[in-house]
């Protein structure tokens, strides 16, 4: 399957200018794609705008963990994972 964010997306997200990063940034995005690809079980429709965001949001909460300190983004993701998976 190919790849649902770019390492672009993921250093925008990241607020990140540059390249110097992109060796913590691309194990974090692969993570996150794995997660949720394993949380949802098949994706029938990978274009879905949801998942792209849940997955950004995964990289953000994982590469600027200060960004949520209030657990704003966790309970987004949690949220949009929940809606994903119970829908037909």
């Amino acid at each position: 399957m190919a790849k649902l964010v770019t390492i672009e997306e993921a250093r925008l997200i990241c607020r990140v200018d540059g390249t110097e990063n992109d060796d913590i940034i691309k194990p974090i995005m692969d993570a996150a794609e794995q997660y949720v690809l394993d949380y949802l079980g098949e994706v029938e429709d990978s274009a879905d705008p949801r998942i792209k965001r849940v997955i950004l949001a995964l990289i953000q909460i994982n590469f600027r963990p200060d960004d949520d300190s209030q657990g704003n983004l966790r309970r987004h993701v949690t949220a949009l994972l929940k809606q994903m998976r119970t829908l037909p």
